[in-house]
């Protein structure tokens, strides 16, 4: 059945608060009579609107989508969750009305089935040449490429430098869209400086922050630390371009908010027994003092500095309750008036009968999953988990993947005792030949889903302790999946860290726990990977 067209007379905007930068581009959603959803094959691609003097010019109708599913892991990857492009064939799918203004024009634009009256913003200033800092070469302290609303970091990195962005990405209805925010940002940014160069620069600052990181090989590197959180974009824009404040009361509504969120980022990285990890992102121009106290341990807290624009891993040994090391696993972390708590579980996890999961796969973190506390995990199709257990006498590792049908490669790579001081190292694909030296491996293959078994040789678990006063054994567990197209999704099991980090995260895992005798596991009762029952729904 074909879609009905819409007539033009029918348009309308849904923004009651329009905005636009004087000569810019206008961009604001339109819809039609009605509470059916627009159907995008029933519309056209443009219209013509009508300006105050009479003339006439083409607008285009564009569509509000979600962006597209993440599948490869980057640290300034967009956490936007929409984009806008040309063409779709969404059901849920958001009309959109762009259209190029003549250079200077500040009136109203006429639709046929109606007028709108956008609130103008005044043009920023041409762009600033002068050089501030160093171009940056390192894919982590650069905005996401390919998504269009992400493009205006370009144009005020590219200001500071004094250098040309790239031309927006997307299709010619997200390069539009691209320059709208842009446009807007920019236009922000100098009614704040109208009222105050400082907080001008700072806001600057906030948008385009990077860090310095050491990695393991001692080479520095920089990494973002910018405003990511698309929520906090959003309250930041409106309070600079709020209409009911002057620029004054603008500035200090934008100074507020940037003393109120905090810049210092925290996220955990490793368990390791007795010692902990975190990281800290500190992308303020002064070092800050962290104060670090165990729920159960030590009331006194542990301070500790993390110099200015520096990415700072932490270790800490949890604390110590006559002689041993205590279960709680909460940390508090605080600097100036913020507070987190970061979860770290028990001391080396207990694997006890039937068989204990050691944790889901996590794709790497992105800056925007630091500061929207966004979860990590793949979707479940993609998903996948690992469970220990001891069978027969037998260690062994299970581990179930689920991956699309049409998947290129999927493979885990093992790996048991600490990432600088590996015992063993074991890389299994789900189909070909394995070089698994002493351990067993059992492989199985279904239409959304693959499962392995290893059963573990005694004398690497022997030499795969970590730790000192409760040694357990450190386990690593990384997946890559092979998705077609030069994508390749890599995640793995343990807390989310992000894909700068050296090595995947190592666990540690308290094999002393599980009783002697005859308490074995009877996950898979006497078959292979192919038997028993799932450790993850469908």
């Amino acid at each position: 059945m074909l879609a009905t067209a819409v007539s033009a007379a029918d348009y309308r905007s849904l923004d009651p608060a329009l905005v636009a930068v004087e000569g810019g581009v206008l961009v604001f959603p339109i819809g039609v009579e009605g509470d059916a959803p627009p159907d995008p094959e029933s519309w056209p691609s443009e219209i013509p609107v009508v300006l105050d003097d009479g003339r006439e010019l083409p607008a285009r109708i564009d569509w509000l989508v979600r962006s597209p599913e993440v599948r490869s892991g980057s640290w300034t990857v967009s956490g936007e969750p929409f984009t806008i492009v040309d063409r779709t064939r969404e059901p849920d799918a958001l009309p959109m009305l762009q259209v190029q203004l003549p250079r200077g024009y500040r009136g109203d634009v006429g639709l046929a089935g109606g007028t709108v009256s956008p609130r103008w913003l005044r043009p920023p200033p041409p762009v600033r040449r002068s050089v501030q800092v160093a171009a940056v070469d390192s894919a982590d302290a650069l905005p996401d490429p390919e998504h269009p609303l992400e493009w205006f970091r370009w144009v005020l990195l590219a200001e500071r430098i004094g250098d040309r962005p790239p031309p927006p990405p997307g299709d010619a209805g997200g390069q539009l869209a691209a320059r709208h925010l842009a446009e807007v940002w920019r236009s922000a940014i100098a009614r704040i400086e109208r009222a105050s160069p400082g907080v001008a620069e700072e806001l600057r600052q906030r948008l385009t922050a990077t860090c310095t990181l050491v990695d393991g090989s001692g080479t520095p590197r920089e990494v973002a630390a910018w405003v990511a959180d698309p929520q906090d974009l959003r309250t930041l824009l409106s309070i600079a371009i709020d209409a009911e404040r002057d620029d004054a009361a603008a500035m200090q509504g934008v100074l507020s908010w940037l003393r109120r969120e905090p810049q210092v980022m925290l996220w955990p990285e490793e368990v390791r027994g007795e010692e902990v990890v975190f990281t800290a992102a500190n992308p303020e121009p002064s070092e800050v003092v962290l104060r670090c106290r165990w729920l159960e341990g030590d009331p006194v807290p542990l301070a500790m500095v993390v110099p200015p624009r520096t990415v700072q891993r932490v270790v800490l040994q949890r604390p110590v309750r006559d002689g041993v090391s205590s279960d709680g696993g909460v940390l508090f972390v605080e600097h100036g008036v913020h507070r987190r708590r970061l979860e770290f579980g028990d001391r080396p996890a207990a694997i006890r009968p039937p068989g204990t999961s050691v944790g889901r796969f996590q794709r790497p973190l992105s800056l925007a999953d630091v500061q929207s506390g966004r979860s990590a995990s793949p979707p479940p199709s993609r998903g996948g988990a690992a469970e220990l257990r001891r069978r027969q006498g037998r260690w062994e590792l299970f581990i179930e993947c689920f991956r699309p049908a049409d998947a290129r490669r999927d493979e885990v790579a093992i790996r048991l005792g600490e990432a600088s001081r590996p015992v063993a190292r074991l890389t299994i694909p789900e189909t070909g030949a394995v070089a698994s030296g002493e351990a067993e491996v059992h492989r199985a293959s279904h239409a959304d889903r693959w499962r392995c078994r290893v059963v573990l040789p005694e004398a690497w678990l022997a030499e795969a302790l970590v730790g000192t006063r409760a040694p357990g054994v450190g386990l690593s567990i990384e997946r890559r999946l092979d998705l077609g197209g030069g994508t390749v999704e890599r995640t793995a099991i343990g807390p989310a860290i992000p894909a700068w980090c050296e090595h995947p995260p190592t666990e540690v895992h308290d094999l002393s726990r599980w009783p002697r005798g005859p308490a074995e596991s009877t996950t898979l009762g006497g078959g292979e990977a192919t038997a028993g029952r799932r450790i993850l729904a469908p």
